[in-house]
């Protein structure tokens, strides 16, 4: 567990750990890095999970311990269970070859386009957002989802028939591909 507190920790006294200077020299804005940087370290000399699977277990515990730590209120706690929640998941990204800044990009312009969907969808209706219930939102929300995903599984089976079509005319007959 890590502890969380307003200032930073003080640097060990005499200790051994490899970990303890591992990301000094990256700054705090750069945090990802720095988490990337201890976690590489804790790795390479054997301290690891063994496969994603057992790093999501990781997460799910951690999330667990978050819950109940939001449960009883205690913002300390919170705080503490956060940080172990974003630290397995930078984990999980590393392990699975996945930058985090991309994961979250992706995230925020799926989650601007379905806000701006719903948005329109109340608009359209005369709706105000503010008057509606938080059960009618997720509703909707809901709804837009899966709009959008039956929207890219067509687009997707489209694309293939499109390849499969292009392989197939007379002008590729016969030719290898790449």
């Amino acid at each position: 567990m890590f502890i969380a507190s307003a200032t930073p920790p003080r640097p060990l006294v005499n200790s051994r750990s490899p970990l303890e200077r591992a990301g000094d020299e990256i700054p705090d804005s750069e945090i990802w890095q720095k988490a990337l940087r201890i976690q590489t370290a804790a790795s390479n000399l054997g301290f690891d999970w063994e496969n994603l699977d057992d790093i999501l277990e990781k997460l799910l515990e951690e999330a667990h311990e978050l819950l109940d730590a939001q449960k009883k209120g205690e913002r300390g706690a919170i705080v503490d269970e956060l940080g172990d929640v974003l630290f397995v998941v930078s984990h999980y990204a590393w392990r699975a070859g996945i930058e985090l800044e991309d994961a979250l990009s992706q995230a925020l312009a799926k989650f601007q386009l379905r806000f701006g969907l719903l948005c329109e969808e109340l608009e359209r209706e005369g709706l105000d957002m503010q008057s509606e219930s938080i059960d009618s939102l997720e509703k909707r929300w809901q709804h837009i989802k899966t709009r959008l995903a039956a929207r890219k599984t067509e687009s997707g089976a489209a694309d293939q028939a499109s390849s499969r079509d292009r392989a197939h005319s007379p002008s590729t007959a016969g030719k290898k591909r790449p």
